[in-house]
């Protein structure tokens, strides 16, 4: 008994522990129908046991010059190889409907090139290790375009985005966000020019209004906070805090004339104060 136990035991430990052998994905290059060796050179065709394609140019048995690769799951490349790799031009289609025309080097978009999506956005510029990296245009289909510096796909460096409403940005990007120093400029002519933290305005900056206003000071999320200086359209203007976009606590008003008033908010309200100068 014992030992048919140890012989069961052993027998299932071998199967457990048996390799995993995967089935080869094999080659077979033809011309006119017929096989060739395998070191063939010149033109021909290629099918694969996974069901994919190759027809072209052929150096030693690998993909080398012009050809067209057709993968079984519908993506296909038409272009340059050098030793079985995409190097060279050569356009690539995916079975989404997204396609890139440009360079290539070692298998990976490298260098200049349009990358088109399936819903109509489209980039045109450098390209690093298959990413959009350097200098480049991208325009979504929507009418918004940006010019600019990219880093692995991301705005990141300089660069200019046009709104289709007519708002721009021009200043620096972080990971596709608004993140430095910029100005941002609205169709309906305000601008604000100042610092900027994750899409919005954080930091000191200047936000001027089309009617005349004008504020110079901090910011916080979008919204005057801190220390700042409210001019009105006829040049008075309030010093003092500010505190979620209303002024708050202590300040002074200092007319065009000279006059000047110590003055004290809360949250936006005025608490009456005697006049400190006529």
């Amino acid at each position: 008994m014992l030992k048919s136990f140890l012989w069961i035991m052993w027998v299932n430990l071998s199967v457990l522990f048996m390799p995993v052998v995967h089935a080869e994905i094999t080659m077979q290059i033809t011309v006119k129908g017929k096989a060739m060796a395998a070191d063939y050179s010149g033109q021909g065709a290629a099918s694969w046991s996974n069901k994919d394609k190759y027809v072209g140019s052929f150096k030693l048995g690998k993909r080398h010059g012009k050809g067209t690769y057709t993968w079984a799951n519908g993506d296909a490349y038409t272009g340059d190889y050098v030793d079985a790799e995409r190097s060279g031009t050569g356009s690539y289609r995916w079975k989404n409907g997204n396609q890139y025309i440009g360079d290539w080097m070692y298998g990976e978009r490298q260098g200049k090139g349009v990358f088109t999506w399936a819903n109509g956005n489209r980039y045109e510029g450098d390209f690093v290790a298959d990413n959009r990296t350097g200098k480049g245009i991208l325009q979504w289909s929507n009418g918004d375009v940006y010019r600019g510096d990219f880093v692995n796909d991301e705005r990141t460096g300089k660069g200019t985005y046009q709104w289709k409403n007519g708002d721009q940005y021009e200043g620096d990007y972080l990971d596709g966000q608004r993140h430095g120093q910029g100005s941002y400029a609205w169709s309906n002519g305000n601008q604000y020019t100042g610092e900027w933290q994750n899409n919005q305005r954080n930091g000191d900056g200047v936000y001027t209004w089309a009617t005349g206003e004008r504020y110079e000071g901090g910011f916080k999320d979008n919204l005057r906070h801190g220390r700042g200086v409210m001019y009105s359209a006829y040049q008075d203007r309030y010093e003092g805090g500010f505190s979620n976009d209303k002024r708050h606590g202590e300040g002074r008003i200092i007319r065009a004339s000279g006059a000047q008033y110590a003055v004290y908010f809360e949250h936006g309200e005025q608490v009456p104060q005697d006049s400190v100068k006529p």
